[in-house]
């Protein structure tokens, strides 16, 4: 029997070409049987599938450390693979892991990046050494040479995005996921469901806004002052498309502005001459590719922008400082001076970018897992969780749901919640489910490059 894993797959369009990678060797090296989904529902999507292993990518939210004790209930393995962006500050790290829930109660395997979040989480004692295991970053191993079969031509990439020209390309990689969102929502988000503190949420938030505002028109300028350039905008996963779009259509003049959302940044980067960011992990992505980023910094930010980034690449605060640097760099007169002290941030954040990252994930489940001493078997599992559904479905309340929704003509999965069908939803495209085909064409092409 096979053992079945429920992939957890937070921003399916950040996230789902590593998982896809771990969860490939694992079908392919070990016999697994893999279910990707997004993070909603999951006690439902445990009931239905069963799983032998749940993995989830970070557990800052208090309801994901109760679906964590869910699965742990059944004696499911629970894994912890981050895929969260680049964290410098330790009390987020511990956020991330849950440590505010007392998830380690629930964590059976948490596999680390690399050093920087593995001494944070190991220093606290809560873990045995045995369940925390560094293993390097999966979704970055496109980046080491030997996953090029994966990569775009830059001419086939232009095809695809519609730059109909040979000009350079500036990527500018957003990072503002809560501009243009209600300010209460978001606060009342993390104080209910995490312990963040109020007055830091309350400037982050201001701080995108600000961010947004600022750079957006930064970006205008510049493609005014850069007609021979093109101006790729690669929107964060997590935020509201509409306000980019919004911003944008007003300043639809210049041809050389392109927008896009739906796909990984992967081919971006590698495609991108120069890369404009704040505090964002594309610029270590970047750095990976061995090219130059420049940080905008056009604001008095209130959180504060992280040092490290000071130290690995160029900080601008000035539109004309701006401007002549990117005038020196196209006329190859530029000097990237970081190029020795960013491998080093690489290795301390990262581990390794030997494209096996995603070989030691696998290989770390495999073995663990295999030493789980498990007290109830999947056959036993399927009837626990069958009774529980029981259970749940006699429930006067429920049964009641479920008599309106066959008047309704609704399945058992739509919502009765009325109020809100006729209030459009923000779109982003950050937590969708999986799509079957994008999993279907990646397995496919790593069965024509990988012999596991």
């Amino acid at each position: 029997m096979k053992t079945k894993v429920l992939f957890v797959t937070t921003y399916i369009v950040r996230d789902l070409i590593g998982n896809t990678l771990v969860g490939y060797t694992l079908e392919r090296k070990y016999n697994f049987e893999i279910k990707y989904t997004n993070a909603y529902d999951i006690k439902n999507k445990i009931i239905d599938f069963n799983p032998d292993i749940l993995i989830m990518d970070h557990l800052t939210w208090n309801f994901k450390v109760k679906e964590l004790e869910f699965a742990k209930n059944f004696n499911i393995y629970n894994i912890i693979l981050p895929t969260e962006g680049l964290i410098f500050k330790d009390e987020i790290v511990l956020s991330n892991s849950g440590i505010q829930h007392k998830s380690y109660n629930y964590i059976d395997l948490y596999l680390f990046w690399a050093e920087r979040q593995f001494n944070t989480i190991k220093k606290q004692n809560l873990f045995e050494d045995s369940k925390l295991k560094i293993c390097g970053v999966p979704r970055f191993d496109f980046y080491n040479s030997k996953f090029d079969f994966f990569s775009l031509s830059n001419s086939d990439f232009r095809e695809k995005y519609g730059i109909n020209n040979n000009n350079p390309i500036v990527l500018w990689s957003t990072n503002t996921p809560y501009a243009g969102w209600d300010k209460n929502e978001i606060i009342r988000r993390y104080i209910t469901r995490s312990d963040f503190d109020e007055n830091y949420i309350s400037n982050y938030y201001d701080d995108n806004n600000n961010q947004f505002d600022k750079h957006s028109n930064i970006i205008i300028r510049l493609a005014k002052d850069f007609p021979n350039l093109n101006f790729v905008i690669k929107i964060h996963p997590a935020e509201k498309i509409k306000h980019y779009e919004d911003f944008f259509q007003k300043n639809n003049k210049f041809s050389n502005i392109y927008i896009e959302y739906k796909d990984p940044i992967l081919p971006f980067l590698k495609n991108a001459n120069l890369l404009l960011h704040r505090n964002c992990t594309t610029a270590a992505e970047f750095w990976m590719l061995n090219k130059t980023t420049f940080q905008l910094e056009f604001n008095d930010f209130k959180v504060g922008n992280d040092s490290i980034y000071y130290s690995l690449n160029q900080v601008f605060n000035d539109y004309e400082h701006l401007k002549i640097s990117i005038q020196q760099f196209f006329e190859g007169n530029y000097i990237d001076d970081y190029k020795s002290k960013k491998e080093e941030f690489i290795s301390f954040y990262f581990y390794k970018i030997d494209g096996n990252s995603h070989l030691r994930v696998a290989e770390n489940i495999f073995e663990n897992f295999t030493k789980y001493n498990s007290k109830i078997d999947s056959n036993q599992r399927a009837l626990l969780l069958n009774d529980l559904l029981k259970k749940e479905n006699s429930k006067i309340k429920n049964r009641i749901l479920s008599i309106l929704r066959g008047l309704l003509g609704l399945t058992s999965k739509q919502s009765l919640r009325f109020w809100k069908k006729d209030k459009p939803k923000d779109k982003t495209v950050g937590e969708v489910e999986p799509d079957v085909n994008t999993i279907n064409s990646n397995y496919e092409t790593f069965d024509k490059f990988l012999k596991y």
